[in-house]
């Protein structure tokens, strides 16, 4: 279905199907995202061009990695004063370098990375057993002050070759501090309403038996399976 920018009404559905041949009469209510590239030259476009892909529709933005937390400042401060961080959700891309020797590999070949002269030398200055946990650090180190920029929702992690990682970059860098469901009762029976944090009207249906449903709300979650 072509898609228009958020300022613009979507094309009207006129032929549009399921692949069982039902009928889309209303569009799909899609999460749309778009990458952004903080650290590629030229600097001073890179928030013109992250507002045209917002204008497009963007609902959400990812980056690539960030190494470079001063510069990425400087981009976060820019799209603060456009308002473009009230318009999108901001996740920062980070990740573990395994050495300095990768490090070195990935500034000149991977479009778009940029990473600091003290980040290397960091590397370097451990020994190279332990310049994976070294670089596991760094990333911690890296998530924990993006976290303090205004206008940024989350990060994606992307350690490559190393997603063994993941579950300790999350933990050691305290983003599983959320608040605990209360414990359930003894009788195995929910109390309350299932809640969801997502959006959108079926987020308002969780946790609604089926058999309570009414008319509509069963036809609108048929069309939806």
């Amino acid at each position: 279905m072509p898609l228009r920018g958020r300022r613009h009404q979507r094309q009207p559905l006129r032929h549009h199907a399921q692949l069982d041949g039902r009928r889309i009469t209303r569009p799909p209510r899609l999460f749309l995202g778009a990458a952004s590239n903080p650290f590629a030259p030229p600097l001073d476009w890179r928030p013109q061009r992250l507002a045209k892909k917002i204008e497009a529709g963007a609902d959400f933005i990812q980056s690539q990695y960030c190494f470079d937390v001063p510069r990425f400042e400087a981009f976060m401060a820019r799209v603060r004063d456009m308002g473009l961080h009230e318009e999108a959700f901001f996740l920062v891309g980070v990740g573990p370098l395994r050495s300095e020797r990768a490090a070195e590999f990935m500034w000149p070949r991977v479009p778009g990375v940029h990473i600091p002269d003290a980040v290397v030398s960091r590397l370097k200055g451990v020994p190279k057993k332990n310049q994976r946990e070294e670089g596991k650090r760094i990333c911690v180190e890296t998530i924990q002050r993006v976290r303090e920029i205004e206008g940024v929702k989350g990060v994606h992690i992307m350690a490559y070759r190393q997603e063994e990682w993941v579950a300790e970059i999350v933990e050691e860098a305290g983003l599983l501090a959320r608040q605990r469901l209360p414990a359930a009762p003894q009788d195995g029976r929910r109390r309350g309403p299932r809640r969801c944090a997502g959006r959108g009207r079926a987020a308002r249906h969780v946790g609604r038996r089926r058999d309570e449903a009414t008319p509509e709300t069963r036809h609108e979650e048929s069309q939806g399976e």
